[in-house]
């Protein structure tokens, strides 16, 4: 990893890890659900294969919800950013784009815009994602699934 990414999140992690997920109460539900499987406090899961199982469904819920988090905040910025770069466009209403993931299908409201009568669709170009997609992890556990 570039060192880079982790000096520019330092400002992040500069708070404490219970003010970030109060930011994100989907993710602190999450982990809260992930801590309850650890500490078993109501004596449910005395199964291993049951305890797997709920951890499995959790990260699953916890991925989907985190990527579709981060593809409204970036599409959000994205856009903003298109905007401020490329001063003739012109909005063009939004559209949901959605995608295939191995945590499940993604779905994020995209802003569209009009330049010199072309369709832009920045987020979609530079996430590098297409709608009814499939993200390249997917394809691989895919592959990787019709290959075993």
């Amino acid at each position: 990893m570039n060192i880079d990414f982790f000096r520019k999140n330092e400002t992040q992690t500069s708070n404490s890890l219970e003010e970030r997920l109060n930011k994100h109460p989907q993710l602190k539900t999450r982990v809260e659900a992930l801590l309850n499987v650890v500490e078993n406090p109501e004596n449910h899961l005395e199964n291993a294969n049951l305890a797997e199982q709920k951890v499995r469904a959790e990260i699953r819920q916890m991925g989907q919800e985190v990527l579709e988090d981060w593809a409204i905040q970036q599409a959000d910025r994205i856009a903003k950013e298109f905007r401020s770069t490329h001063p003739v466009v012109k909005k063009h209403g939004k559209k949901k784009l959605f995608w295939h993931s191995t945590f499940g299908k993604i779905e994020v409201k995209e802003q569209l815009f009009l330049e010199n009568g072309y369709q832009q669709r920045p987020f979609s170009q530079r996430a590098s994602i297409h709608c009814r997609g499939y993200s390249i992890p997917l394809q691989r556990v895919i592959t990787d699934f019709g290959g075993g």
